[in-house]
């Protein structure tokens, strides 16, 4: 896999190449800087460097290139664009790294170690080519492939900044990068039992933070086990997972996996335990699960030696703490309005806020309007479809709050006082499934969100028979 990775690096614009190298990098690094690129496109612009990493009080710069002639003088070119800036002082220049889609020599690097010194005695170089990066991709950071349409996996291990990106685009999930507030119970019984168990499971009600937890749980583990490699494990449909825990888990590595919403690896649960189970005299395997109580049973019959932590609604104090922080500036009325809404359900509380700064906070008067304006693009989400029979599947679902297809009785009311056939009905359940709208247990279907069910029921059209 190495020589097609080379190989597709090679023929990469410089464009791309540059996106992949800043992938890359914030794959390393916690915070990367990109002063290259332009906004919102995958477009290069002049920067000076192209990309900074802060680290501490200093920074490391680093210079981007696909130039092919002269690589030499344009890799000292870089360098010498590095200490050109009058922003930061040379002493806190503690690394420059030069990334390049050619191949890197001792005698390059002696010039280039020399001309760098002429600018900083204490400045580090560091070189990566096409070799290094094509190896670092297929060792580390496999799922760089996929940007270079290899396709080595099945896109379920992902990279922590991969799964926020990929959560956050759900239009049914709250932020994920926004600040942490409260649950240091939780967060010490966690790291405590982390240090003497390979199994954490965290369970709660849809909304209440399980997902937000498991991250700030990784952040503070990983602040103290700097050996521990991070992954994240999120199920994409019935595809098999075991080719891809022998690319991604390097033997003698450690890693710490969490698995979101483990209920719906189904089969693929088991081979990830099993992996770990094998793992004899090799690196070890920590594994965080959320899910749902609802499945709680499900998940906990398949786990040995494991410790539980189950999430509550937050009280009033707690969830002011989050409604009054400079982020959302509440006020005490409507933050006291939003409690009592909300439960102490934080997404849902999360939801009334954002519904809120259209201005219309206090026309928000419970649940279902909260949820009406925040997932105003429910039913959009459903018509870009143009499938007719998906909008009425998902007033089915509402109806009867759970279908299951395994119930000969249920499937044949709906296909008879309805008009839709079984087929029909799986096909667009597992679509409402993918749309996170649903969950899926052994082919019984139930709202995803209990309160949400109360919206879509109203949007029934006439049956499309």
């Amino acid at each position: 896999m190495v020589t097609q990775i080379e190989h597709k690096l090679t023929t990469i614009n410089g464009d791309d190449f540059a996106v992949l190298c800043r992938q890359y990098l914030n794959f390393k690094y916690s915070f990367v800087y990109p002063t290259g690129l332009v906004v919102g496109k995958d477009k290069s612009r002049k920067g000076t460097p192209d990309t900074f990493i802060p680290v501490g009080d200093y920074y490391l710069f680093v210079e981007i290139t696909t130039k092919t002639g002269d690589i030499l003088t344009k890799l000292k070119s870089d360098i010498s664009h590095c200490f050109s800036q009058n922003d930061v002082p040379k002493e806190k220049i503690i690394k420059v790294v030069l990334m390049f889609n050619g191949v890197h020599d001792t005698v390059k690097h002696e010039e280039l170690k020399t001309c760098l010194s002429a600018y900083s005695e204490d400045c580090r170089l560091e070189v990566v080519d096409i070799r290094i990066l094509a190896n670092e991709i297929s060792q580390n950071y496999p799922s760089l492939a996929r940007k270079l349409d290899i396709p080595i996996d099945t896109a379920q291990i992902l990279e922590v900044s991969e799964f926020v990106e990929d959560y956050e685009k759900s239009k049914f999930a709250t932020p994920l990068s926004n600040e942490f507030f409260n649950r240091e119970t939780e967060i010490e019984e966690g790291l405590n039992n982390l240090k003497e168990k390979d199994i954490l499971l965290i369970s709660g009600y849809a909304g209440t933070g399980k997902t937000k937890l498991s991250i700030e749980l990784t952040k503070l583990f990983l602040s103290e086990n700097k050996n521990y490699d991070l992954k994240y494990i999120r199920a994409n449909g019935n595809l098999d997972i075991w080719q891809d825990l022998q690319i991604f888990l390097l033997p003698e590595k450690d890693y710490l996996l969490v698995l979101d919403d483990a209920n719906k690896l189904k089969d693929n649960l088991i081979q990830i335990l099993n992996f770990q189970r094998k793992r004899v005299n090799k690196g070890r395997i920590k594994i965080i699960l959320t899910v749902r109580n609802y499945v709680k049973g499900e998940v906990q019959k398949f786990l040995d030696d494991f410790v539980l932590i189950e999430l509550k609604p937050f009280a009033r104090d707690e969830l002011g703490k989050i409604l009054q922080s400079d982020e959302y500036n509440i006020s005490d009325y409507y933050a006291e309005r939003i409690f009592n809404i909300s439960k102490g359900n934080p997404r849902l509380a999360i939801m009334a806020v954002i519904a809120g700064q259209s201005g219309e906070l206090e026309k928000l008067n419970n649940p279902s309007q909260i949820l009406e304006t925040y997932f105003s693009s429910v039913k959009e989400s459903i018509d870009s479809f143009e499938n007719r029979s998906l909008l009425a599947v998902a007033g089915l679902l509402s109806f009867f709050k759970t279908i299951n297809l395994e119930n000969e009785t249920q499937v044949g009311e709906i296909e008879k006082y309805f008009s839709v056939s079984k087929l029909t009905l799986e096909e667009n359940l597992r679509i409402l499934y993918n749309l996170e709208i649903a969950d899926e247990f052994e082919r019984i279907y139930k709202v995803a969100d209990q309160i949400l069910g109360g919206n879509a029921g109203h949007s029934i059209p006439p049956s499309p028979g």
